[in-house]
């Protein structure tokens, strides 16, 4: 063999053998570049002193050395968790592993309290408090702290939902999102107040729930006085303010300020009452509803009048009460201006006084000043089409 040849050869088994390991962690690399870019994790620097190079032995961070041999390249892993069986290839790892069990978090943000297993998931938090955000998106140029957050980012622009139900197949891009989706086939809910019975499905609705018993109210309405604990409750009286009614009834003419009365509203049109009462039989297309039926049942009021006594079963049934000593009617006939303290009182007038006929079939168009008055002419087209 030629002395080129030799050379050669000698090359190629160093590239093979020789490994750079990082004398903080104990972790190796293949690559120099890999393992400088690795060393910013632990303080942002590369040090000459934290790379080692040997084609045979490493340092195992106690003085002795390791051999790198083909068992380790095999990918065995001789460092197991005691508690769940885990095994991994570097002793600091399991270190760090250990601590998903004993709950513990030595790495301590001086800024505020929050506290990690790890040093990475300190470092990653503490761009929350610098600003920093590495990670940007070449389509909008949104900012992230964490690559993994800009890799589910990117799936907004491209539509990707990895992540599907098994049960209903609804998707997701995020794999939490499924999680949470599959609650509702579940039911359950994992996440309980400590201080009433009250549990939830999701961690973020328990810590708006706890906002309730604290008495924190910080959204405040720029409208009037009124002030919520939660800023969706907010955007939903604003509603109130605006007139807005994004959500429209697709088998009606109605429009709700809020999904949830849409959701409510269209049990009318299929008829569906899925909660009964036990007493009498009757049925309710919302438990709320049999809530308050229950109590013509019990005899219970708990809504009393501090003015004068009287007492209600229902929170509405006070509320319109208490008009009767303010004289407050916020309810005002456009035509004649007349007002009213209830609104069914004002649409009362508006059909007796002013021939307002709010009611239309929609199958010849015919108008009626009572809803009652439609249901019986409907039920007459068909009885028209059964003969």
């Amino acid at each position: 063999m030629s002395g080129s040849d030799e050379k050669s050869e000698r090359q190629t088994q160093i590239t093979e053998n020789s490994r750079y390991l990082c004398s903080t962690c104990s972790l190796d690399f293949s690559e120099l570049s890999h393992l400088q870019t690795h060393m910013q994790t632990h303080d942002g620097k590369t040090p000459c002193s934290n790379v080692v190079k040997n084609s045979d032995c490493l340092p195992t961070g106690n003085g002795s050395q390791t051999k790198v041999d083909g068992t380790k390249k095999a990918g065995k892993k001789p460092h197991v968790c005691e508690v769940c069986g885990a095994d991994f290839s570097w002793k600091s790892d399991l270190t760090a592993h250990v601590r998903v069990h004993t709950g513990e978090k030595p790495y301590c943000c001086k800024i505020c309290d929050a506290a990690f297993a790890r040093s990475s998931g300190l470092r990653i938090h503490m761009q929350k408090h610098t600003g920093r955000r590495p990670f940007t998106c070449d389509l909008c140029s949104a900012g992230f702290a964490k690559s993994a957050e800009l890799k589910v980012h990117m799936r907004v622009h491209s539509g990707e939902k990895p992540f599907s139900c098994d049960l209903c197949g609804a998707v997701f891009a995020q794999k939490v999102n499924l999680k949470t989706h599959a609650l509702t086939h579940t039911g359950e809910k994992p996440h309980q107040c400590e201080l009433c019975s009250l549990a939830f499905s999701q961690s973020s609705h328990l810590k708006r729930h706890m906002l309730l018993h604290g008495g924190v109210k910080p959204f405040s309405c720029n409208f009037c006085d009124a002030v919520f604990a939660q800023k969706a409750n907010l955007k939903s009286h604003v509603l109130t303010h605006t007139g807005q009614r994004p959500y429209p009834c697709q088998m009606c003419d109605l429009a709700f300020s809020q999904s949830s009365h849409l959701k409510r509203h269209l049990k009318t049109h299929t008829n569906e009452r899925p909660h009964a009462c036990t007493l009498c039989g009757s049925a309710f297309s919302q438990l709320s509803y049999l809530k308050v039926h229950l109590q013509s049942h019990s005899g219970v009021k708990p809504y009393t009048c501090g003015v004068c006594a009287s007492s209600f079963s229902r929170r509405s049934g006070l509320r319109t009460h208490m008009q009767t000593h303010t004289g407050v009617k916020p309810f005002a006939c456009d035509i004649c201006s007349v007002a009213f303290s209830k609104r069914p009182t004002l649409n009362s007038h508006l059909r007796k006084h002013h021939g307002i006929q709010p009611y239309q079939c929609k199958q010849c168009g015919l108008a009626f000043s009572e809803k009652k008055a439609l249901n019986l002419h409907v039920h007459k087209h068909r009885t028209e089409i059964s003969l």
